[in-house]
């Protein structure tokens, strides 16, 4: 369980530091629930076949990501990758999280992953090649993670993506459209690791998020999510429960 592509815009916006759009990819049979709030300060959504999370925010303002990552190691009998996301969402800062997951990894092995940690201060892109970690302060601006390095210029996902990415909008309803049209554009004459929605035989994007904060507090914030391909579903504005969250 992990997204298939995320596309970080990192301080770009002085209102918005952070934006994220991600695409969810999986096997049709693999059921979740979307984001809700969960008793322990997390907004996120549910693999209920392992109780993990792809994607969430915690009530500090930290959102956090995971997409998996090619390699020959696939071991069944390490811990859910899933379940390590939903762990760092326990973390305060972006900083703070990796600080955790460098000091985790060693403890808990896990099959080769990465995450994107950001706030509205700092981002950080964390790679596992399944034995060791390394970390990457992301710079402001622009950022895509799929299944290799962050910002990989060999990827083909990511090369397409930052096509559809050129001249950026510099107001969050404008950026919000071209994020959503980006993450359903399926160009059939594309080859199939560089489309972005997937529909495969068994497996295929099956949700997708666009995410903006504003600050830690999450007065404002912002989540468009579809339940669904987006390229069929429309997003779905979930940002009422930012005012109704736990307390």
């Amino acid at each position: 369980m992990s997204m298939c592509l995320c596309i970080l815009v990192h301080q770009w916006l002085d209102s918005t530091p952070v934006i994220m759009a991600a695409n969810r990819e999986e096997h049709y049979n693999r059921p979740s629930l979307p984001p809700t709030w969960r008793p322990d300060g997390i907004f996120a959504g549910s693999d209920q076949r392992q109780g993990g999370t792809w994607q969430g925010i915690n009530d500090h303002g930290l959102l956090i990501a995971l997409t998996n990552r090619v390699s020959t190691l696939q071991d069944a009998n390490r811990r859910s990758r899933g379940l390590l996301c939903q762990d760092v969402l326990q973390q305060a800062t972006a900083r703070t999280s990796v600080d955790w997951l460098l000091h985790h990894f060693p403890r808990e092995p896990y099959n080769p992953c990465n995450l994107l940690c950001a706030d509205a201060e700092e981002a950080f892109a964390v790679h596992y090649d399944g034995h060791q970690a390394s970390v990457q302060s992301l710079s402001p601006g622009l950022h895509l993670l799929a299944d290799s390095d962050v910002d990989d210029p060999m990827h083909p996902r990511i090369q397409h993506a930052l096509t559809l990415l050129e001249d950026l909008p510099e107001d969050w309803p404008a950026l919000r459209d071209r994020l959503e049209s980006v993450m359903a554009d399926h160009d059939e004459d594309l080859i199939p690791p560089a489309r972005i929605c997937i529909h495969g035989e068994r497996a295929g994007t099956l949700s997708s998020s666009v995410i903006a904060l504003r600050d830690r507090s999450l007065f404002e914030a912002r989540f468009h999510f579809a339940d669904g391909s987006p390229c069929s579903t429309p997003y779905t504005d979930l940002s009422a429960q930012f005012g109704d969250r736990p307390s």
